[in-house]
């Protein structure tokens, strides 16, 4: 799946098809710095939703195209919104790869992606209000392309349902 332009708030989030119903995966393609209808293309943030259960995990890894292997996971930045736009959860892109979180109420959930390029996720921009736009974020960067793998995995049990209890009822005579 490709990103659209214009994915920039929670209500232009492009839907990754993602939701509760047993575990799903998607890879997305998107840019950073693409948005030209901006004055400072680092307001650029890219906005994806999902389904999720209470329980469940997600899990996300955002790599940059064209960027060492070494590199790849210091250049974007992710943050975990909950359906009311409150940031959750977010990854710093320190290196380590794949972030994950256990989601804590059924919902709809958004992901953001921001270019980071190595720089920690600061105050200035943990507050940023994911429904406004355009925005200032004093430490985003235009980083270029990137590719969002996005797994959830359900936390429902796969148990059989048990058979319905039968009864029977006998009259007895005394």
């Amino acid at each position: 799946m490709t990103e659209q332009q214009h994915n920039d708030t929670l209500a232009n989030a492009i839907n990754t098809g993602i939701n509760s119903q047993g575990n799903a995966s998607v890879s997305l393609t998107g840019a950073i710095g693409d948005n030209y209808f901006l004055a400072d293309l680092r307001d650029d943030m890219d906005f994806y939703r999902f389904q999720g259960g209470a329980g469940d995990r997600i899990e996300w890894k955002i790599t940059a195209d064209g960027f060492p292997w070494y590199l790849a996971d210091l250049v974007f930045g992710g943050v975990l919104y909950n359906a009311n736009g409150n940031r959750i959860q977010n990854s710093s892109q320190s290196g380590s790869g794949t972030y994950a979180f256990i989601l804590p109420a059924n919902g709809l959930y958004y992901l953001a992606v921001w270019g980071a390029l190595g720089r920690p996720f600061s105050g200035t921009f943990a507050d940023v209000n994911p429904n406004l736009f355009p925005r200032s974020i004093d430490n985003a960067v235009r980083t270029g392309t990137y590719t969002l793998s996005l797994n959830l995995f359900d936390n429902t049990p796969n148990y059989p349902s048990p058979p319905p209890a039968t009864f029977a009822i006998a009259a007895t005579s005394a």
